[in-house]
């Protein structure tokens, strides 16, 4: 079985490196610092999505330019990183056009990571839970989110007149760890509902045809009370394209529910849009 669990990553996680992680973040002041942790949350968010962690701890997140170039900035300033080590390259996908990564091959940061829950390796080959105390502290739990669906939720945009479309968050796993898969989805799903976001029912989708992974998902309610509980209580971080959708979505539900059309709203669209 080639699946893992964080057990298991251990065993290359030893307790030399977990000392060197600690002496890090002494002498870089990450310890004991809430407003950090808040941002290793995210950043944990982020890994869970488009990003990865490899076994020698270099950091990598997929996206656009101009917000991975945003993202560098936060990262060097809230870690303390030298700008060299956070590199950004053009990457081409048969399949996804032009992106960009942004890797950070900084081994004390990647390992501080890990030790706060970061998933490693193949996601889809590993087993991992929404880390407890990201659960248990809704500060955390929301930056969390705002990491993780920033690459992980479909666009919340206006599909017809004043409705939204039903936003789908979706995480896919091999065969083998489908029950596995079910449960982390289903935690997602727990924490939205700390925030009052309504979701449906979770089900599941085979990727592709003869594909090995299985899809699990479920849809936030395109309800207009939801979406707006949505952009007000959790919200994106560092994803423009996704930022711009939601404001304007939040214009026009706005609107539709104080009785307006929202039409005299819409030079303020277009200004969020330019």
């Amino acid at each position: 079985m080639e699946c893992t669990t964080r057990s298991l990553e251990c065993t290359f996680f030893d307790k030399n490196r977990i000392n060197k992680t600690i002496k890090s973040a002494i002498v870089r002041g990450w310890i004991r610092n809430r407003q950090l942790k808040s941002e290793i949350a995210y950043l944990i968010g982020k890994v869970t999505g488009d990003g990865n962690l490899d076994k020698v701890f270099t950091v990598r997140f997929i996206g656009q330019k101009e917000d991975l170039v945003r993202l560098r900035k936060h990262i060097c300033q809230n870690f303390s990183i030298p700008t060299n080590k956070l590199v950004i390259s053009k990457r081409r996908s048969n399949w996804n056009g032009t992106s960009y990564l942004l890797q950070i091959n900084d081994a004390p940061f990647g390992r501080l990571l890990f030790t706060f829950g970061a998933p490693s390796s193949d996601k889809t080959k590993t087993i991992f839970d929404v880390p407890r105390w990201i659960v248990n502290d809704k500060k955390f739990a929301r930056l969390y989110l705002q990491g993780l669906l920033e690459d992980e939720l479909t666009t919340i945009k206006i599909e017809k007149a004043n409705h939204a479309v039903n936003p789908i968050f979706k995480l896919a796993k091999s065969e083998l760890l489908r029950k596995k898969n079910l449960k982390f989805v289903s935690q997602i799903k727990r924490l939205l509902a700390k925030f009052d976001i309504e979701c449906g029912k979770i089900a599941e989708i085979r990727t592709a045809k003869n594909s090995k992974t299985i899809s699990a998902y479920f849809h936030i309610n395109r309800n207009k009370q939801n979406i707006i509980r949505f952009k007000e209580k959790i919200g994106f971080r560092f994803n423009r394209k996704k930022l711009r959708y939601l404001d304007e979505c939040y214009l026009k539900l706005q609107g539709c529910r104080s009785g307006q059309t929202g039409q005299p709203q819409d030079h303020i669209v277009r200004k969020l849009l330019s």
